[in-house]
């Protein structure tokens, strides 16, 4: 993207949040004017073919849409003081280029769709089990079990530093069973990394359905004609 395009996602943000501007209204419009800018990348058939070769094992790469992914988005200091607030969130409300962020994004990315929050809690990445339950992902696996291969899980380590991590299931590393691959946003910064899967608990995000294709209707002459002529006893 151009340094206009980022000046455009940046002014957005900017008044989207009270400590640069006090008119809530305003703010609800420049919160949704910045997402927007996501969601065009979402849907950009660029990006949906990287993300259908990253699903199909071809691609290692980052799917985290521009601007969230964009380092120079959304740069100041973060604060959460109400009156001085500056947090960038994505539509699940997570901060931007946080783990909780990139996984939310993961899950849209896979089923369509933002997670919800049901509650007015605040939930950091160590609080992310109940988060999903609210979001109607509830089911974790079992103490001892191993994330399976082509399935779709998030990670929640609520002991990494002061907030929790969480990760995004990508596959076995190359010592599995030690490690599995995960990716997620550390310090603001993608990473692509094999951890111990223990230390994580797993919950699974499962796959939509595939859409049922539509019925295919092939007109005949003759249902024309029946539908066109009347029958003998009504002439």
């Amino acid at each position: 993207m151009s340094h206009r395009d980022l000046r455009l996602a940046n002014h957005h943000a900017l008044l989207s949040v009270d400590a640069f501007n006090k008119s809530a209204l305003s703010r609800r419009y420049h919160r949704w004017k910045y997402r927007q800018i996501a969601e065009r990348e979402y849907w950009s058939a660029k990006h949906q073919t990287r993300v259908g070769r990253y699903y199909a094992g071809e691609l290692q790469l980052n799917t985290y849409p521009w601007p969230y992914r964009d380092p120079g988005f959304a740069n100041w200091t973060e604060n959460d003081t109400p009156g001085s607030y500056t947090l960038i969130s994505d539509p699940s409300g997570c901060v931007v280029r946080h783990s909780t962020s990139y996984c939310a994004y993961k899950i849209r990315e896979l089923t369509g769709f933002w997670p919800k929050r049901l509650s007015n809690t605040r939930f950091d990445a160590k609080h992310w089990q109940q988060f999903l339950a609210e979001a109607g992902y509830a089911e974790t696996l079992p103490s001892g079990v191993v994330p399976t291969l082509w399935k779709h899980y998030v990670g929640i380590d609520p002991q990494r530093g002061a907030y929790g991590l969480v990760v995004w299931f990508e596959g076995y590393s190359g010592n599995y069973p030690g490690s599995v691959q995960v990716s997620t946003y550390l310090n603001q910064k993608y990473l692509f990394i094999s951890e111990d899967w223990k230390k994580y608990l797993w919950v699974e995000i499962p796959e939509p359905p595939a859409p049922r294709p539509k019925a295919q209707f092939t007109w005949r002459p003759s249902q024309i004609l029946s539908r066109a002529t009347p029958p003998a006893s009504a002439v």
